[in-house]
């Protein structure tokens, strides 16, 4: 089961060429990262893979609303 883990998103800042696993359940002690604990925590969920393209800051979602997971889209705005 997703968990919220804060009504705002965070900033994080990606690379360029880098591969990024973004955590999709909440329950990672990495967040926004991922760290596997999906697999025990919330099966049902899978890390979301990111491949930057170039050197950028993007706001990453903490409330487990948004429909551009793993990226904010205002939805914490209505939590």
């Amino acid at each position: 089961m997703k968990k919220m883990i804060a009504k705002n998103p965070v900033e994080f800042k990606m690379k360029a060429n880098n591969l990024y696993a973004f955590c999709t359940c909440g329950h990672s002690d990495k967040h926004p990262l991922c760290d596997g604990s999906h697999k025990v925590d919330a099966p049902e969920c899978k890390s979301h893979k990111v491949m930057a393209e170039e050197d950028k800051s993007v706001w990453i979602c903490q409330c487990s609303e948004s429909k551009n997971s793993p990226f904010c889209d205002g939805a914490h705005k209505e939590c």
